[in-house]
Parts: C-alpha cells; sequence; structure tokens
C-alpha cells in the first residue's frame, strides 16, 4: 500500500484563526516539503493537526499549550463577544494507492468570558460540545461516508496508532528514543510494520479451534475427559504464568527506562562536580571554624598579656625614679642600710624584748650570736635584689611594643585566612546554589529504590520461568496420556485428526514467525548499521551497531565497547534516522515521513550529511520537514533544493497576538 498526503486544512485549529491550506508535494522526484517556523511560532501545531486529526491525540503539543483548547483562543473571545457557537476542523486529504480520501476532524462549542475577566486583562473559557471523525473514501466505484467507531477503525488500518511515531516524527523525541531501553518499542514497531501480527491472529484463531475440538471430544469420548481436563487446567496455568512474566517485564522496563531517564538528569548536573563542591564547603567550613577558634584564642592572650602588663605599663614613670634613687643611695654607701646589726644591739642594751619581756641569758647569748654573724653581704644582696626587679620591669616594659605587634600580626593573619575563606565559601555555596540538590539527592533515591524493585522482578521471573519448564513438562505428559487415550477409540478420528492438523499447523507458523522476525531482525541490524556509519562524519569512531535477539540496540566503538549509554545528541538523533530507514526498506511500508525540529543540536557536518542522504534513502517516500530558520541553513536548502519545487515552501510567522499564527506559501 502506497499512502501520500495532499492537502490539510486548518480552520480555528490552535494558533491558526481563520483558514489555512497546506499543499504537500507528491511527486516522487520532488518529494520534500519544509515548513519554517521560529520557536513558539506554531510549527509544532502542524504536527498536532495531522495526529490530532488521525487520532484525536496532540502527542507533540507544547507543554505550555496542553491546557489551551484544541480551537483559536481569538475566534473563542469573537464566540464569546457575540454570544455564538463556532466550530474548528482539521481536514487531511490524502492519497492511498492512487485514490482520494478526505479525513476531516471538527469540535464544536461555545466561549464565555471567564470569571477573572477584566478590561485590561480580557480572559475567555472554552466549553466544547461535539468532537467528531468523518472519513470520505472510495467504494465500488463511488464515494462512502463514515464516522465515529468506523471512521477510525479505517485509520488505523491504514496507518496504525502504534507505528505513527516512526512517521510523525517529533526530533527531539527521536534524539530520546535509544537514551532508554527501546527493545520494546522497536520489537512492536518490527511486528507491526512487517505484518507478524496476522500470523499471531491466525495462531489465537487455531489455539480457540483447538479448544472447541477438545471439548467436542469430550463430550463424545468421556473416558478422555479427566486427562483433558488436566491439560486445561495446566494451559490456564501456562497463560497465567506467561501473563505474569510480561506484565513483571514490562514493569521492569518501565523502571530501567525511569532509572535511564534519571541517570540522564543526573548525568547533566554532574553527580561528581556536585560532590566535589560539597566537600569543598565542608573542608572550608571546617577550616573557618579552626580560624576562627585560633583568632580567639589569640586575642585572648592578647588581652592577658595587657591585664598583666597594664601596672608596669601605667607605674613605668616611678619605677624609673626609684630605680634612680635606689643607684644614688648605693653610689653614696647609702644602701644597703644596718638596720639589723643596730637593731639587735639597742635589744641587748635595753635587756628586753619588743614585746617587753626581759631577756634570758640564753636569749643575750643567741641574739650576741646573731649579731655578730650577719654579714654585710647579706643586706648588699637584699638591695641588689630590688634593683634587679626594677631592671626586670624595665625589660618587661621595652619588650611591650614588640609582644604587642606579634599579637595583632597574628591576629591580622587569622583574619586574612577567614575572609579568604569566606570568599572561597561563597563562591562554592554561589556553584552549588545552581543545583536543585534536594531534587538530585531524591532522584538518587529513588534510581536506588527502583533498581531494588527491578532485583525483586528478576526473582520472580526467575521463579515464573522454574514453574513454566516444570508445567511445560507435565504438560507434555499429559499430550501423551490424551494421544493415547484418543487411540484407544477409533470412532472419533475425525475430531482427533483435525487436532492433530491444528497442532501441526500451530507449529509450522511458530516456525515461521521466528524465521521472519530472524530475518528482519538481521536486515534491520546490517541497514541500521550501514545508514548510521554513513550518516556520521567521525570515521572509524564506531565499527559496527548491533541488535540482539531481546530487540536491545548496541553501539560498538573502534575499542570493542558499547557506547550507546554515551552517544552525544546529535548521534542519538543519527541514530533514529538510520533505523527509522532501515525499518521502512525492510518492510516496503510506503507512508509519508513528517519531522519536526528534524535537525536539532546536529553541529553544520551532520546537518549536511542527513540533509543530502535522507532524500535519496527515501527516495519513495514523502518527506515533510519543520524546521525552524537556524536549521534551514543555505547549505540545507541548497542540499533540498533538488527534491523540491518553489511551491513546496511555506513559511509560519507569529502574529501580534502571540496566540495567532499566519501561513503563507513561498513567502507570499
Amino acid at each position: 500500500m502506497r499512502l501520500s498526503l495532499d492537502t490539510l486544512t486548518l480552520c480555528n485549529y490552535r494558533y491558526y484563526y481563520g483558514q489555512h491550506d497546506i499543499h504537500f508535494s507528491n511527486d516522487p522526484r520532488k518529494n520534500v516539503t519544509v515548513i519554517k517556523g521560529d520557536n513558539g511560532a506554531g510549527k509544532s501545531n502542524i504536527l498536532n493537526a495531522l495526529t490530532w486529526c488521525l487520532y484525536n491525540e496532540e502527542v507533540h503539543a507544547d507543554k505550555k499549550t496542553v491546557s489551551l483548547p484544541s480551537m483559536n483562543t481569538e475566534y473563542i473571545a469573537e464566540l464569546a463577544l457575540n454570544n455564538k457557537t463556532g466550530e474548528a476542523s482539521v481536514i487531511l486529504t490524502i492519497t492511498v494507492d492512487g485514490e482520494m480520501w478526505e479525513i476531516k476532524r471538527t469540535i464544536s462549542g461555545y466561549g464565555e468570558k471567564d470569571p477573572l475577566w477584566t478590561e485590561e486583562e480580557p480572559k475567555y473559557r472554552f466549553h466544547e460540545s461535539f468532537n467528531g471523525l468523518k472519513v470520505t473514501y472510495p467504494s465500488n466505484g463511488d464515494y462512502k461516508k463514515v464516522d465515529g467507531v468506523v471512521a477510525q477503525q479505517l485509520i488505523n488500518e491504514l496507518l496504525p496508532s502504534a507505528l505513527r511515531s516512526f512517521f510523525f516524527i517529533d526530533g527531539e523525541q527521536l534524539r530520546e528514543f535509544f537514551k532508554v531501553d527501546a527493545s520494546t518499542n522497536l520489537q512492536e514497531a518490527i511486528e507491526k510494520l512487517s505484518q507478524l501480527e496476522l500470523v499471531k491472529k491466525t495462531e489465537s484463531s487455531l489455539e480457540t479451534y483447538r479448544k472447541y475440538l477438545r471439548n467436542k471430544l469430550q463430550e463424545n469420548n468421556p473416558a478422555t475427559s479427566r486427562v483433558q481436563n488436566e491439560i486445561n487446567e495446566k494451559e490456564t496455568l501456562v497463560r497465567r504464568l506467561e501473563d505474569d512474566k510480561e506484565r513483571l517485564k514490562k514493569q521492569s522496563k518501565e523502571y530501567q527506562t525511569e532509572i535511564d531517564l534519571i541517570n540522564d538528569f543526573l548525568q547533566n548536573y554532574n553527580i561528581g562536580t556536585i560532590s566535589l563542591v560539597s566537600k569543598d564547603i565542608a573542608r572550608l567550613e571546617k577550616s573557618i571554624k579552626e580560624a576562627q577558634e585560633q583568632y580567639v584564642k589569640e586575642l585572648n592572650s592578647k588581652n592577658h598579656y595587657l591585664v598583666i602588663r597594664a601596672p608596669s605599663i601605667l607605674l613605668m614613670d616611678t619605677i624609673d625614679d626609684a630605680d634612680k634613687i635606689i643607684q644614688q643611695l648605693i653610689e653614696v654607701g647609702d644602701l644597703p642600710p644596718k638596720i639589723k646589726e643596730s637593731f639587735i644591739q639597742e635589744l641587748l642594751e635595753k635587756g628586753t624584748c619588743v614585746c617587753g619581756t626581759p631577756l634570758t641569758e640564753k636569749s643575750r647569748k643567741t641574739l650576741k650570736d646573731y649579731a655578730e654573724k650577719i654579714q654585710i653581704s647579706e643586706l648588699t644582696g637584699i638591695a641588689f635584689e630590688g634593683k634587679e626587679k626594677f631592671a626586670r620591669h624595665k625589660d618587661l616594659i621595652n619588650e611591650f611594643p614588640e609582644k604587642i605587634d606579634s599579637f595583632n600580626q597574628n591576629l591580622e593573619e587569622y583574619e586574612d585566612e577567614i575572609n579568604k575563606w569566606n570568599i572561597e565559601l561563597q563562591e562554592k555555596r554561589e556553584e552549588l546554589l545552581k543545583y536543585n540538590i534536594d531534587e538530585i539527592n531524591e532522584k538518587s533515591r529513588k534510581s536506588d529504590e527502583l533498581g531494588h524493585k527491578i532485583g525483586e522482578i528478576n526473582l520472580k521471573l526467575k521463579a515464573a520461568n522454574r514453574r513454566l519448564d516444570e508445567t511445560g513438562k507435565e504438560l507434555k505428559q499429559l499430550y501423551i496420556r490424551e494421544g493415547d487415550e484418543i487411540a484407544k477409540s477409533k470412532a472419533h478420528s475425525e475430531f482427533t485428526d483435525k487436532i492433530e492438523l491444528v497442532q501441526d499447523t500451530l507449529k509450522v507458523l511458530k516456525k515461521v514467525e521466528e524465521r521472519v522476525k530472524e530475518k528482519i531482525r538481521l536486515s534491520l541490524e546490517e541497514n541500521t548499521k550501514k545508514y548510521f556509519l554513513s550518516f556520521l562524519r567521525e570515521e572509524g569512531l564506531f565499527r559496527d551497531v548491533t541488535i540482539d535477539h531481546d530487540y536491545k540496540v548496541s553501539v560498538i566503538n573502534n575499542q570493542g565497547w558499547n557506547n550507546l549509554g554515551d552517544l552525544s545528541a546529535g548521534q542519538y538523533l543519527i541514530l533514529g534516522y538510520a533505523f527509522v530507514v532501515a525499518l521502512r526498506t525492510i518492510t516496503g511500508y510506503q507512508a509519508p515521513v513528517i519531522v519536526d525540529t528534524p535537525l536539532g543540536k546536529l553541529d553544520p557536518t551532520h546537518q549536511d550529511n542527513i540533509t543530502k542522504n535522507l532524500p535519496m534513502l527515501l527516495d519513495k517516500a514523502q518527506l515533510i520537514f519543520l524546521v525552524t530558520s537556524s536549521e534551514y541553513t543555505p547549505t540545507v536548502q541548497r542540499n533540498f533544493s533538488p527534491y523540491m519545487d518553489v511551491s513546496s515552501y511555506y513559511e509560519i510567522q507569529k502574529c501580534q497576538n502571540i496566540t495567532s499564527a499566519r501561513l503563507s506559501q513561498n513567502g507570499n
């Protein structure tokens, strides 16, 4: 089947007030249509219009516009002010194997003023009353119209909803496709495009027919009833276990996808850098605290020294005068004084102690002996000891300025260190403010939690596999017993022959399915590798692309390592393009390719490679590119020009009202 887009008509849809028509080129030799618009101008609304018209889903809607109604807000205001009901629609005309189809989706409703409406800030609400789909298609030489569920079924047969992401492509999403575990999506895409679903439906129908035949045989041959009941129980158990396995695998993939997204988030925030900055902050805070403690200790030492030395400093002049007097007295011989000798002689002459008690002979003798022993040197020493104390006081006073300078210098050094570290600490804290630490910690915790859950799921899967193996062996024995019971009665050979034929057919279909899937997988692997390496500008950086039996993709670098998790944003996008081209090549599924932001994150060399090769590789496909001004470079224009008519170029210009845009063909 070959499908191409002819026209897209937007009427009061999203940014497009009034009616706007786009005519897509479907000339096989001129298969490229370009629609250029700046970010936010309404470019993605074109892709939204296509998916909304076909599937009632705006899968590429910008997060900012999700809350906006599908009807143009300027038109809603007009309805509200005039108290009218209106409608918005998207009409898509397509050619299917040379015959024209029309697909139209319409919404209708009315607008009203929002309760918060003011003249300065007018606000409006939209109340949807109808959303309907209508398809007009050729039938027996005439045209037939259907709507609702029947219309949606027709569209799903033309272009299944599960496949839309491989034809209606958001460049940003395509770039993210291989960043997470895409194996399930790859398998679904391969089975859809290669029509393996038909084989699975046939298998399901044969399984149902086999059950019917067994029930009939059981009704006509009670002897087989017990063993067939056991078979039914075991087969039911097998289906339940397989369903459990699929559910667990799906859950595990969802958890792994979430982990991959978290890791991608954490990688953008460079956890290693955050850890180093956090350690630097802790180190600086500790150093500042220690320096402040040393500063306080040094300041206390200085204050203590000042308290001790303050009397000496204050009495410095008095001490100098006293020292001079002592020196003069020593020089004239008045020091040391003969106080002790005269005092003892006076006591002996009086004959009494200072307390009035008469001196005994023994006391007199002791005093005389003591007077005779007194040496002048003793008194001289006392005098000179006082002199030395004065000298020491003078030395302490003299060293005071140097000591204070030393204290002040140490305090200044501590202050400088504290100030320097505080500045560095402030810089580190400002650097850390760039990161939402709480969010990062929460995501890290969530990643660990999900990893633990995946471990639990793996244990459950192992247990389910063991039970499946055991049940499979039991089923084989039951089938043998069933055959023995059936063989005992030749009267029911009609049913047994049919059952045997159905079982043989199922075995053949299983083998056909496995062989087709393997052939497709190998072809997909080979072509994805070929296109990926041809699109890349870095020759020799990668040497292989593999897709294993579980549809897990690996990109092998020239050292033999799987580099899939470390590709650049541009390399992920190139891998996505290579896969899309390979998928179409091997399945022969002919449908248009519409890409929004097709060259985002690609450097000029890769933009050149992609835009040169895509039109050639998809020579039978209709290509529609929704590009920004920065993407549509002179080089890209030159590469597209052989595949474009002048009329196949459109520009979107945002109106002064940010909720409306104007679409012009070839700049007119």
